[in-house]
């Protein structure tokens, strides 16, 4: 009697035949094929309740158990993707990362107006910092070497066409695989270094968001790109409203850049409101207004000139006194 397919592969998955197991991890037992399926439907299920926040105490463990365990039963479970995802999820599935941004805090505060989360430990984000940088690094002292500064990395996988992203050919013959090597290179020792230095940190946010979306542009990594992008988050400031923008009412120009920041403004990073007026007398016994643009900090523009565009800044490097 002939032994249909599907038999063929359910037997093979419980031989431990249908996918290579990890050396070492022999001992993890082997479910059957179908609870392997709903495991990985679960795996989604619990991703989007963990996106959105919900029940976090209780989903993230169990999403790092259900994942944890599709990730480490076999070889052929292995990506960069995957493995950043278990490293991300073993920071995040104890840690009370759900007590401002989430649903939880939503029904929280809904149940208990006036709830406050207390002072949490800051070491599940460093943690997760400090990944992100291990990362970077890795990858860019792997890259010091002639294969990649000569972009003979990018031509080797050019020829059996591995760049097959939606834009990869497009993409490689507008700049060529040396600049793309180049760039690779100066993108991830860039976020690595300047990651963490407040003046760098925009600068090298904006080089490794251009690096990811050129890799989703060449290759088909997936959610990859999407990851390492949103990790970036974890760098900025969680305080909402702590960054202040004023401007000039009087300047067009700034009131059209106050407005157009208002209007994506979404996650409420800045406060955006108009400069108080004082007025400055002059040598030659003309008064002036000017805009108070920093707290204590006066931008006085000389007779005849316009003050100049609205200023950024973080409160908490201002000086108390004005």
């Amino acid at each position: 009697m002939p032994i249909s397919s599907s038999t063929r592969s359910e037997a093979s998955w419980i031989h431990g035949d249908y996918l290579p197991r990890l050396p070492g991890l022999d001992w993890v037992p082997l479910v059957d094929f179908d609870t392997f399926v709903v495991l990985q439907q679960g795996f989604g299920w619990l991703g989007l309740l963990m996106m959105l926040g919900l029940g976090w105490r209780i989903v993230g463990p169990l999403l790092l158990l259900d994942f944890g365990y599709v990730y480490l039963v076999s070889q052929n479970a292995y990506s960069h993707h995957a493995m950043m995802l278990l490293v991300t999820m073993v920071c995040l599935a104890f840690s009370p990362a759900s007590d401002h941004y989430s649903l939880d805090a939503v029904i929280r505060r809904r149940i208990w107006p006036g709830y406050e989360p207390p002072l949490r430990s800051v070491l599940p984000l460093r943690l997760f910092q400090c990944f992100i940088v291990v990362l970077y690094a890795s990858t860019t002292f792997g890259k010091l070497n002639a294969a990649w500064y000569h972009g003979w990395v990018l031509e080797a996988m050019d020829q059996p066409r591995h760049l097959r992203g939606y834009w990869a050919k497009e993409t490689y013959d507008l700049v060529g695989p040396v600049f793309i090597s180049w760039y690779t290179v100066f993108a991830e020792g860039l976020v690595a270094i300047g990651i963490w230095n407040s003046r760098l940190r925009l600068p090298a946010i904006a080089a490794g968001i251009a690096l990811h979306m050129g890799i989703d542009f060449m290759m088909p990594v997936t959610t990859f790109s999407y990851q390492m992008m949103t990790s970036y988050l974890a760098f900025l400031d969680p305080v909402p409203k702590r960054n202040v923008l004023r401007y000039d009412q009087r300047s067009p120009v700034q009131r059209a850049v106050a407005m157009a920041v208002r209007g994506l403004n979404w996650f409420q990073r800045l406060r955006v409101e108009p400069a108080a007026q004082f007025q400055v007398e002059l040598a030659d016994g003309r008064t002036l207004e000017v805009p108070r643009t920093t707290e204590g900090v006066f931008r006085m523009p000389g007779a005849g000139q316009m003050p100049g565009l609205a200023t950024v800044w973080n409160e908490r490097s201002l000086p108390l006194e004005h």
